[in-house]
């Protein structure tokens, strides 16, 4: 094994037996001129003495002056190596006193678990008191950022630092108190880890009351304060797309809960190991393996059939879209340790809460669906983990063939995985090797995979869109995968929002189907007539020149009739409504819109007995008498061109359903509720449901 970083005789460069010969070393480390030389000095002295230099040690840095050294590497790895290096082994069961002092060896000095097992036990007042101010030292250096915007760095290292630090010593503390706990258990069956009897834990009834104490203030600290700190610190890095910070940032995350117990597990606990995981199996190259560096020549993507994932999970999509060549070349350069923990251990502290997170999965299937939405959000949308999406979550389940155990995908992509009867020998092998649903979280392998295609960003005719951005909002950078693309139509899916774009490139040419209307006006049977009566004053004005035909089924005592209008030089089709009381005449514009017709109003013979806002407009009736009309009849011919048609899938319960934009609708529904609400249409009942507009103010 290589000398300890602790080791005052490596540091110096000389043999160090005593403080003495301290102070006969002519140049000192500065620790990257963080420490003067005295500091220096009484440092390296308090490493004379291994078996009283933890409490030391922390006591040295607890310090308004001192903790910015912890910013240096070296210093870094000194303190590590001095608090958790065990020292020397005590085998035997009795220990036998020195008969001098200074005794002429250290024999007496070692400890059956560690010298840090051993300060915790038996003096854990002066390792805890100088650990909490070590940390209520570094969240008061919090800057608002982990790095500035131009690149150099702030006091986030010596947090992180600080961070790791604490987790791992309350580690050690929170192992005493659970071993102490299930020694008290009358009968208990011997198990592993602190469920196991084991030589030296034995601590005292005061010093396990310090002890729980301390830690409830030190969790607090750490899930109160360093939580939020870090995922805001993660949400700007994320925003200013600096994927190797974000990958420091994201294994912190991750490592705050590194000694969870299966019933401490919650929601927030369980979206904050699996997010992390996935996106560092996604994003985070593996340096685990010799054989495997980073390419040279990074392309846009990983080269095929390459490990490049975190621990050797192989996603077939990655979650928006990879890192690109710019990232792939930061990364190269940052070395083995970049994520400043070792990636040997963020795969242990994986692997060891997997069976407990499958477990809680399992068990709490309410949770499960948040726990899953929430890291489909925080992935693809730049969501904050600590935030539940206010959209209702689908519900989760497991794929039921072999080897779908901790495999989730949302029951809106529920299909039969049994093969339809009378395939051949390949299409029957085919259908078994695809996979049966299009969205699926892999909480064993840590991957996140859409079957259709590999994420990217929304195109501009997408994003652009009038209808898009009533939806998303502007400046929306969505991730999306391609479903189907046709020459008439691009079919996307929104990753993470559960909606899917369908782009028509071309307006349908296709002759517009209106209801049965050949009979001329002049056609009509005598007790059809009120129709004429209340069309006659339009005739000359507004509807001139226009052919029109009433519908073909009798309307003598209807309340109201239909008619079309065609003009003589375009292809406008109009639909006339004529209402017998009040009489009122709406003419409707027949669009198209994603190869549906839809009928929106654009004039009323008077503005006060229309659902729309029209433009008012005074129409002569007669010498002496005018009325107030809305809107006007259009006489150029329309210009059809593409259209978008957004369709959301929310859950099972609800099923498929299509935007209908508010322009669509005018006539047909009320200006204010248009103005307030998105309306979805059921693509399997028809209904429409009105959703609150969240960029409306109105507090109605």
């Amino acid at each position: 094994a290589p000398p300890s970083k602790a080791n005052p005789s490596e540091l110096l460069g000389s043999k160090i037996e005593s403080e003495d010969d301290v102070l006969a070393v002519n140049r000192m480390p500065d620790f990257d001129n963080t420490l003067s030389g005295r500091d220096v000095e009484v440092l390296c002295q308090y490493l004379t003495a291994p078996y009283l230099r933890i409490p030391l040690v922390l006591r040295f840095f607890a310090n308004e002056t001192r903790i910015r050294a912890l910013e240096s590497r070296q210093c870094q790895e000194l303190v590590t190596a001095a608090l958790f290096e065990p020292s020397t082994w005590h085998a035997q069961h009795q220990r036998s006193l020195p008969e001098v002092v200074p005794s002429p060896e250290r024999a007496h000095l070692a400890t059956s678990c560690g010298v840090l097992f051993n300060e915790i036990i038996h003096s854990p007042q002066a390792v805890l008191d100088s650990l909490e101010k070590l940390l209520d030292l570094s969240v008061n250096l919090d800057m608002g950022r982990y790095v500035n915007s131009d690149g150099t760095t702030t006091a986030g290292d010596v947090i992180l630092f600080v961070l790791r630090t604490t987790v791992r010593i309350l580690g050690y503390v929170d192992f005493v108190l659970d071993h102490a706990r299930a020694a008290a258990i009358e009968g208990r069956v011997e198990g592993v880890g602190w469920m196991c009897s084991v030589r030296g834990l034995t601590c005292s009834e005061a010093n396990l009351q310090l002890l729980q104490s301390a830690s409830r203030r030190m969790h607090g600290v750490l899930e109160g304060q360093m939580l939020p700190m870090i995922e805001k610190w993660r949400l700007k890095c994320a925003a200013a797309q600096q994927l190797p910070q974000t990958c420091v940032l994201y294994a912190h995350l991750g490592y705050l809960f590194r000694y969870v117990r299966e019933d401490q597990l919650d929601i927030k606990t369980v979206a904050v190991l699996l997010t992390c995981q996935i996106f560092l199996t996604h994003n985070c190259p593996n340096r685990m393996e010799a054989s495997g560096p980073i390419p040279s020549q990074p392309s846009s993507s990983p080269p095929p059939n390459k490990k490049h994932n975190f621990w050797g999970g192989g996603g077939k999509d990655k979650t928006k879209g990879g890192p690109s060549a710019s990232d792939w070349a930061q990364l190269e350069g940052l070395g083995a340790d970049h994520l400043q923990i070792s990636q040997l251990e963020m795969f242990n502290l994986f692997q060891e809460h997997r069976c407990k997170v499958l477990r809680w999965l399992q068990q709490n299937p309410r949770g499960c669906d948040v726990v899953m939405e929430t890291i489909i959000n925080v992935l693809t949308n730049a969501a904050t983990i600590l935030e539940v999406s206010p959209v209702p979550p689908r519900h989760w389940l497991t794929l039921t063939e072999l080897g779908g155990i901790g495999r989730f995908y949302p029951d809106t992509e529920k299909k039969s995985s049994a093969p339809p009867e009378g395939l051949s020998y390949s299409e029957w092998l085919r259908f078994k090797m695809t996979s049966t649903v299009e969205t699926e979280i892999n909480m064993q392998m840590g991957t996140y995979t859409i079957k259709t295609n590999q994420t990217e960003m929304l195109d501009e005719l997408i994003s652009d869109h009038p209808d898009f951005v009533t939806v998303f909002g502007v400046d929306s950078r969505l991730q999306c995968a391609r479903v189907q693309a046709t020459d008439q139509r691009n079919w996307v899916r929104v990753v993470g929002q559960r909606h899917d774009c369908k782009y028509w490139r071309h307006a349908d040419e296709r002759e517009v189907k209106t209801r049965a209307a050949s009979r001329n006006l002049r056609a009509l049977k005598e007790e059809e007539r009120w129709l004429w009566d209340v069309l006659t004053p339009l005739l000359e004005g507004v509807l001139r020149g226009l052919k029109i035909q009433v519908q073909d089924e009798d309307f003598s005592t209807a309340t109201y009739g239909m008619a079309i209008a065609r003009g003589n030089e375009n292809k406008n089709i109009l639909e006339i409504i004529v209402y017998r009381n009040p009489p009122v005449v709406h003419v409707y514009k027949v669009v198209e819109h994603g190869r549906r017709f839809f009928n929106t109003l654009c004039f009323v013979s008077d503005a006060d007995l229309a659902m729309s806002n029209l433009d008012p407009n005074l129409f002569a009736i007669g010498l002496d008498h005018y009325q107030i009309i809305g809107g006007q009849v259009p006489r150029a011919e329309e210009v059809r061109g593409p259209s978008l048609v957004i369709t959301r899938s929310l859950s099972s319960d609800i099923g498929s359903q299509a935007l209908i934009p508010a322009r669509l609708l005018h006539g047909l529904i009320p200006d204010w509720f248009l103005s307030k609400y998105f309306f979805w249409q059921s693509e399997t009942t028809g209904v429409l449901t009105g959703v609150p507009n969240p960029q409306t103010t109105d507090p109605t």
